[in-house]
């Protein structure tokens, strides 16, 4: 598997000791599964930006509901 290397500060590192400690997991695993939620976010946020930029119509939940007739059924 790949490694990637970088610093934190103190109280970061303090942190994710404690976490680990009360997880009960290795703090390998927490920076793992907290990189990629990182990763998801950042995914999530690019194609909402995208999306916003294409000036494509964007509708709200309720605005589809109306036009679809199912307003108050859903």
């Amino acid at each position: 598997m790949p490694t990637i290397s970088f610093q934190v500060g103190e109280s970061a590192f303090d942190r994710f000791m404690f976490l680990s400690k009360q997880a009960g997991q290795p703090m390998e695993n927490l920076l793992n599964n907290a990189f990629g939620e990182c990763m998801n976010e950042l995914e999530d946020f690019l194609e909402a930006k995208a999306i916003l930029a294409s000036n494509e119509p964007v509708f709200t939940l309720q605005e589809v509901e109306k036009m679809l007739g199912l307003e108050g059924r859903v």
